[in-house]
Formats: C-alpha cells, sequence, structure tokens
C-alpha cells in the first residue's frame, strides 16, 4: 500500500536533516580524535625527556666519564642523556637554521648546572629542553589554537656522589700504583698557578670559580704553593698527605693588589719621567733610557712627561695613556741634547751573564748584561766633562778591569771585561757530532770549534748559562741547540746528530706536474709525488750518499736514475715522457632519462686520476649540465655548464677522481632535462698524460 504524499514528503526532510546534522558534527569529532591523539603524543614526549633528565642526572651523581679524563665529564653526561631520548625525532646540526632554537622544529638542548658537572656531594642539575612540533598546527584565521612548536622541559637534581672514578687509578684503597689527586679553591681568584714545590711535581690553574685539581699522585707527602703576580695568598703554602684517598678542602685566601704599568723609553739615561693624570709618580731613564712605573691600577687619563737639562723631547708629553686590565707598553720619546748630537757605550762582560753594569758621570743609569754578557748605554751626551766610569758588579765573581773610564763619549765600543766567579772555577762541556763532518759549533759566549767527531769547550764558568748551536751548509741538527747549566761539575754527553733532506720534482716536457709516481731511494725507501709533483726523502745520514729512481707505469723518465745524492748536491729532477699506447679505455656512451654515462677501465699498472674532462652536447633537449659523477663520488656540481664545457677546475672538495689499476668505473653526466640520443663529444684526460674520447 502506498504511503500518502505527505508521509514520503516527511521521511526525506527528516533524511536531510540527518544529513546536515552530520556534516555539523563532524568536523567537530574529527577534531577531538586529533586532540586526543595530539595530547597523547605530548606527553608521551615530554615523560621521554623528564626521564631523559633523570637517567642523565643519575649518571652524573656517579662521578664517571665515558673515557676516563675528567675533563669529558661534562660530555659524557649529555651523551648519556641524548642517548635516553630514544624515539624521538631530533633535528641534526644541519636542520637548525640561523635563528632563535626555540623557533627549530625538534631542537633539543642538554643544559648542566653546575656546567662541570658538579664536584663531590654537591648537587648536579641536568635540564633537558625540547621542541615538540605538533602533527599539524591549528589555526582559524588568524587564532592559533596549536602552535608550531611546543617548548618542553624536564629538569632532575640529584647529590654528586664522587668525582674520583673520572681518575685512572689502579685499584681503590691504600694499594701500590693507586694515584689519587688533590682538590681546593682560592676564593674567586681565577689564573693562580697552584704547584707542588715538594714531594713530588705537578701543577694546576685556578678556573673562574678558584677551582682547582692536581691529578694523578702517589701516596706520600706533598707541598703546594700558589702563585700569580700581584698576590699573595693566606697561608703561602699547604702540606698535603695522601693516604689511599683524595685529599680535598686544600683551600687558600688571596690578597691581591693592582699589578699593571707603563714602560717605554725616552732615548737617553738619567732623564726624568714624571707620571700625572689618573696616577701620579717619577722615575729616572736607566742606562739604555728605559723607564717603567709600576704598580698601577686602571685609568684612562695617566700622562707621562720626560724633561733633562740641555734636552727636549718630542712629543714633549704623551697624555691619554689607558690601562685597561693590562699593561701599557711603547710609550716612547725621542730626544734632542746640547747640540742634537747622543751617543752609546757598549762591550761585553766574559765569563759571566746578568751583571749590573753601573754608569757614572754625566746623568748615570745602569744596566744588566744579556745571556751572551753583552751590555749598552744608549743617548749619552757628548758634553760630559770630565769623564764616564763603566763598573761591573755580580755576587761571587771578581772582574779585570774592575772598572773601565771613557773619557769622551763619542761612539764607545770593545769596553770589555772578563769575569772570574764561584772562587774562580771553571768547568767544560763536551760531546759529538754524528752523520757529519766539519760542523762549526759556537757558544753564545761567540767561541766557535770545529770538529768531525768529538768537541769539547774549557774554562767556563758555573754561574752561567751557555748555549751550544751547530752549523752546517744542508745539516738539520737534532737537537738544534744545548742549554748548559753547570751544578759543579763538568758535563759530558751533548751530542749533535746531522740529517739531511733529498728531494726534487717531476714534470713533463710542458711543465706540468706528473702526481702519483714512484720514487724509490737507493736504501729501499719509497714516496709517491704529490700533486704539484714534488717528493722528499728526509732524516738521511748526513755523510750517506744516494741516488732516486722514478717508475709510472706508461712513462718513461730522463734521467732513468738520478746521479749521486749528497749533503752537499741534495737535489735532483725528473721529466717524465708517456710511453706510446695508453692502457685506459672507455666504453660507448649510453643515454638514460637525463644522463649520460660511459665506463673507464684501467689496464695499466698505477692509479691515475682525472685531470680533465671536454665535453660537448645537445643544448636541446639537454639544457645545462648539472653534475658529474665518478663511481660513487660527485667530482663536479652546481656549474649550471652550457656546451662546449672544458673542467680543469672546480673540483669537488673531497671527491674521488683517482682509477686505481685494474679497476673499471663509470662516468655519470647529469642535465637538467632528459638527455637527447645524439650530439656527444667526450674526451677524459688523466694525469699521466693519457686521454679517451667518446662521441655518439
Amino acid at each position: 500500500m502506498r504511503q500518502p504524499f505527505e508521509r514520503q514528503l516527511m521521511n526525506r526532510r527528516m533524511r536531510g536533516q540527518g544529513m546536515v546534522e552530520f556534516a555539523l558534527m563532524l568536523p567537530i569529532v574529527l577534531l577531538m580524535i586529533y586532540g586526543l591523539m595530539e595530547m597523547a603524543r605530548l606527553m608521551q614526549t615530554y615523560l621521554t625527556i623528564q626521564h631523559a633528565a633523570r637517567e642523565g642526572a643519575r649518571y652524573a651523581i656517579t662521578g664517571q666519564s665515558t673515557t676516563g679524563v675528567a675533563a669529558d665529564r661534562p660530555n659524557s653526561i649529555v651523551e648519556k642523556t641524548r642517548a635516553a631520548m630514544a624515539g624521538l625525532q631530533i633535528a641534526s646540526s644541519s636542520d637548525t637554521p640561523s635563528v632563535e632554537p626555540s623557533d627549530t622544529p625538534f631542537y633539543l638542548d642538554v643544559s648542566l648546572d653546575p656546567v662541570n658537572g658538579g664536584g663531590a656531594t654537591s648537587p648536579v642539575t641536568v635540564t633537558v629542553t625540547y621542541n615538540y612540533t605538533p602533527l599539524m598546527p591549528v589555526r582559524f584565521g588568524e587564532i592559533t589554537l596549536l602552535p608550531t612548536v611546543v617548548k618542553l622541559q624536564g629538569r632532575a637534581v640529584m647529590i654528586t656522589e664522587r668525582i674520583d672514578r673520572v681518575t685512572p687509578i689502579a685499584q681503590s684503597g691504600n694499594v701500590a700504583g693507586a694515584l689519587f689527586n688533590i682538590y681546593g679553591n682560592i676564593f674567586g681568584v681565577a689564573g693562580v698557578t697552584v704547584s707542588i714545590t715538594n714531594g713530588g711535581t705537578g701543577a694546576a690553574t685556578t678556573d673562574s670559580g678558584g677551582n682547582y685539581s692536581i691529578a694523578s699522585l702517589a701516596n706520600g707527602t706533598y707541598t703546594i704553593t700558589p702563585t700569580k703576580t700581584g698576590c699573595t695568598f693566606s697561608p703561602t703554602s699547604l702540606t698535603v698527605t695522601i693516604n689511599g684517598a683524595h685529599s680535598t678542602g686544600n683551600n687558600f685566601t688571596s690578597t691581591c693588589s693592582p699589578g699593571y704599568s707603563i714602560s717605554g723609553t725616552v732615548g737617553i739615561a738619567g732623564a726624568t719621567v714624571t707620571l700625572s693624570g689618573s696616577g701620579s709618580g717619577s722615575a729616572t731613564s736607566d742606562g739604555s733610557g728605559n723607564y717603567s712605573f709600576p704598580g698601577l691600577s686602571n685609568g684612562n687619563n695617566y700622562i707621562v712627561t720626560p724633561s733633562k737639562t740641555n734636552c727636549t723631547f718630542s712629543p714633549t708629553s704623551l697624555n691619554n695613556i689607558i690601562i685597561n686590565n693590562g699593561n701599557s707598553v711603547g710609550n716612547n720619546f725621542t730626544v734632542s741634547c746640547s747640540g742634537g748630537a747622543t751617543y752609546s757605550i757598549a762591550g761585553t762582560v766574559t765569563g759571566a751573564s746578568g751583571v749590573t753594569m753601573t754608569l757614572t758621570g754625566g746623568s748615570g743609569g745602569t744596566t744588566t748584561t744579556d745571556g751572551s754578557g753583552n751590555y749598552s748605554f744608549s743617548g749619552l751626551s757628548d758634553n760630559t766633562s770630565p769623564s764616564y766610569n763603566i763598573a761591573p758588579s755580580k755576587a761571587g765573581c771578581t772582574f779585570s778591569p774592575t772598572s773601565r773610564t771613557v773619557t769622551s763619549a763619542t761612539p764607545a765600543t770593545g769596553n770589555d771585561f772578563n769575569a772570574t766567579c764561584s772562587g774562580g772555577a771553571t768547568y767544560s762541556v763536551s760531546g759529538a757530532v754524528t752523520g757529519a763532518s766539519n760542523v762549526t759549533l759556537t757558544l753564545n759566549t761567540g767561541a766557535s770549534t770545529t770538529t768531525s767527531g768529538s768537541y769539547s769547550f774549557s774554562g767556563l764558568n758555573d754561574n752561567t748559562t751557555y748555549t751550544i748551536t751547530p752549523s752546517k751548509t744542508g745539516c738539520t741538527f737534532s737537537p738544534t741547540t744545548w742549554p748548559i747549566t753547570f751544578a759543579g761539575v763538568d758535563l759530558a754527553g751533548k751530542d749533535f746528530t746531522c740529517t739531511y733532506t733529498v728531494s726534487g720534482n717531476v714534470q713533463n716536457s710542458s711543465g706540468t706536474a706528473i702526481s702519483g709516481v714512484t720514487m724509490t731511494l737507493s736504501n729501499g725507501s719509497t714516496t709517491t709525488t704529490n700533486g704539484s709533483g714534488n717528493y722528499s726523502f728526509s732524516g738521511l745520514a748526513g755523510t750517506g750518499t744516494y741516488t732516486v729512481t722514478p717508475t709510472y707505469t706508461g712513462y718513461t723518465f730522463s734521467p732513468s736514475t738520478s746521479g749521486t745524492l749528497s749533503i752537499s748536491n741534495p737535489t735532483q729532477n725528473f721529466v717524465g715522457t708517456a710511453s706510446s699506447g695508453c692502457a685506459i679505455t672507455a666504453t660507448a656512451i649510453t643515454i638514460s632519462s637525463d644522463k649520460a654515462r660511459l665506463d673507464l677501465t684501467n689496464g695499466g699498472g698505477s692509479t691515475v686520476t682525472i685531470s680533465r674532462i671536454e665535453i660537448t652536447w645537445p643544448d636541446n633537449p639537454n639544457d645545462k649540465l648539472k653534475e658529474v659523477k665518478f663511481g660513487s663520488s660527485k667530482i663536479w656540481d652546481a656549474q649550471d655548464s652550457t656546451p662546449p664545457t672544458d673542467i680543469q677546475s672546480g673540483w669537488k672538495s673531497g671527491s674521488d677522481r683517482t682509477l686505481s689499476a685494474g679497476s673499471t668505473k663509470t662516468l655519470e653526466f647529469k642535465f637538467d632535462q632528459d638527455a637527447g640520443n645524439s650530439g656527444y663529444s667526450i674526451t677524459v684526460t688523466f694525469d699521466n698524460g693519457c686521454s679517451v674520447s667518446k662521441t655518439k
């Protein structure tokens, strides 16, 4: 029985109403499902980073380091923390743009407080910051319900149990071979050197917090002493006993005074130099014209003014000298005195260094001889009357003559003295030279000797530091010098060894370097020429003679073997000529999609390297050449080159252009568009001069 028309119409309306209601509710239901999913992901991520922070803190309180080195402990804690975040996507360094980390999806940061992982019984905080990235942001117009990045942070705080595990300890406890540390603090002072001055050796420098540690010490009693310029310490030193455990709490207090200085030269001895402005003081220039004002604080308006009768200075003063946590040096003047002429007196003291030289007459002054015994007084006026007098002095030494008088201050040299020190005792030093003959050995006093074996210097003073330096053309000496200090006995065994280097170059007749050539020395040693064709053999006995022979598949050389090479003739160059024929072959050019390929085979006995590629291709349809690969290595790219192209440079850094003996590699060219089937010409040249060509 058919329904009345009104009922049929009502049923249709009800079905339409249901469809409209479903369409209205569907987005809300989907949004609720997405919200539940996103909330679950967010909670799982938060729990993961909180777990990672706890794992990092647990590892930190053990005091361990994955390398066993104390300095690596912070990195080890970070590594353990990151390892506990397996399953989370983390941005790599290449994914992180140069913007604030808070804007970077999946950005991860692990931080420690304190940054060194903390000391024994101290708290350590591990904080993990992670940029959670939703599956997709939710926005309605300008309103953002769910942002692109949500910053999550997990933190864990624990107390460090011990930090001795980062020290290489043979066994724990009082066991022979165990090594321990001395720890301490110099409150608030960085850069203090803490040294073991008795009982052993070792030193450390305080960090920005004043902390220090001296590592790897055996059981015993040690004296530690802090030092820093301008600072005094209380106590001045500490006695520390290590007995099967680390020693902690070895602390000092310090008082540091300003220690900066202003210095320079005024060009003449005996000038009065006045300091004003940010500080005040007065100094007299020494025999070399130098002056210094020590113990100054930071300031930006120090003024230095020199003065001396009958002298004028340029500039008349130096203003606005700045001290900013450091010394100010090079504050120099030039001088003109009594008619414009100044002079110098110079000489040498033989037998002692560090001798105080006192100048009297005129303005006077003092200076100290250098390590070679030399001294000089400069900027002396020529109108001094009646004379200048020079007298040397040093504890434990007598001098001959005891003083010298210079009756004119015109340029005077050779005002020399001889010193006899330590009761007149003298000593000798001896040794031998191997690997060369006719070697000259020179003392810093100027004395020298020539030897082909043993040598000695005698009559040397025991409170003077000497230096012996060997020399011979072509020789490299080991050691380069011997510093000599006597301690009441003669010294022996101060030996030198001479070696030299054989070297040269290999190129073709056009002057192009040939790399990869095997160079064989007559003693059996081998090397290969580098990219510039150079080779060398170092450390050869100075008395030895050698020959060098080059070999390279497909080449002959002139000369085939060097002449006799020696310390006086250590260089040999070669010219290589490619033999007829070429051991490198190429297959036909094949086309696939946007690429053209050919295989290269090295039938020779040596590795060769591509040095040049010449290629022509159909501009239509290929368009531009984008990159070149050889085997699996990309050797050239991003040039947007148009045909024809001659590639001789611009090779991709770190790429492999070599073809080893007996091997085959594919040379592949990639274009902007699908490659045409004809119109190609490719020539490949190798560093041994061999080339192959193919057309299609």
